[in-house]
């Protein structure tokens, strides 16, 4: 059986571990609140008076936990069934265990699978049952068991499989390193229109950059995309959602096939990068996002604002 290990950088990627170890006594999960749950919505929740905690969400649970650190994002968890552990202190839960169709999203990733544990004592997150991460440092990255140590920030991954892992992109850490032509929510000036276009243009037979992206996607994300709600603008949440998956289209090597863009007319720039590609057969992975945000933008030029700044 196959181990993949990533180091910290994946970890706070995947699931934005805090900086601050957590303390299990004060009902706190990686920084983020256990104890104070915020946008529940489930079909059943029961709670313990006496211990006054919850024992379990289910029936198509749906919560959101803020972070103690102000400044970073929510953290969405859904699935059939959360059950919770609770000591007899009264103290933050033990443990949760997501039961069906699990998802995990934050800003910087989203993780799926049938079954997740997360140990408060141990401070480890063990998901199996088909577990897939997709996040701008691993797409389609899936094995038969994954086990997060949230203080060690170190991730197993048995019998693991990946589209693609891009550790030169994961090793820039914060915001502070970000690739400046990933695209950001309010590079969207239509999201409707985004929506409607790429959906329109994955339907039919003919290769264009909409079926180029939605192809790219793992079926799971495909599914969650092409069942987005048209004709209006997205949430907050799910338009984070969505900028983080395209951002991991917009930095695959093959994301340009050339019968997809017939007809569009390219910038200069993009015509170079391409240029440079076809001579020295690859780009570095600067290169890599910023021809596919130049190609994203002659595609959806309506929907989009361009992206700033010149090719290096």
């Amino acid at each position: 059986m196959r181990a993949f290990r990533v180091l910290m950088f994946a970890a706070a990627v995947i699931l934005a571990a805090a900086n601050e170890p957590a303390n299990p006594a004060a009902g706190t999960s990686s920084g983020y609140e256990v104890s104070r749950i915020k946008n529940l919505r489930a079909g059943r929740l029961e709670i313990n008076l006496k211990k006054g905690a919850i024992e379990s969400i289910s029936a198509g649970a749906d919560i959101t936990l803020e972070s103690r650190d102000p400044s970073q994002p929510p953290l969405r968890l859904r699935a059939d069934e959360f059950q919770f552990t609770n000591p007899e202190t009264g103290a933050g839960p033990e443990k949760i265990v997501l039961i069906g169709n699990v998802i995990i999203d934050h800003q910087d990733g989203t993780i799926t699978a049938g079954h997740a544990e997360w140990n408060q004592k141990t401070q480890t997150v063990i998901l199996t049952e088909k577990p897939v991460i997709n996040s701008p440092v691993a797409s389609g990255l899936r094995g038969s068991r994954m086990e997060l140590d949230l203080e060690s920030g170190q991730l197993i991954i048995d019998s693991a499989e990946a589209e693609s892992v891009s550790v030169s992109n994961a090793s820039r850490g914060d915001a502070g390193g970000r690739d400046p032509a990933l695209l950001r929510a309010t590079d969207v000036r239509d999201w409707p229109g985004l929506l409607s276009k790429i959906k329109a243009q994955g339907a039919k037979s003919e290769a264009s950059p909409g079926k180029r992206i939605l192809t790219l996607l793992t079926a799971d994300v495909r599914k969650q995309f092409l069942n987005l709600p048209e004709n209006q603008t997205p949430d907050d949440e799910t338009r984070a959602v969505i900028i983080r998956q395209l951002n991991s289209v917009l930095q695959r090597p093959e994301f340009y096939e050339e019968s997809a863009w017939q007809g569009i007319t390219l910038s200069p720039d993009a015509s170079a990068l391409l240029k440079k590609r076809a001579d020295t057969g690859a780009l570095g992975p600067t290169e890599v996002t910023r021809l596919n945000r130049l190609l994203f933008e002659a595609a959806f030029s309506n929907e989009t604002v361009p992206v700033s700044g010149q090719t290096g």
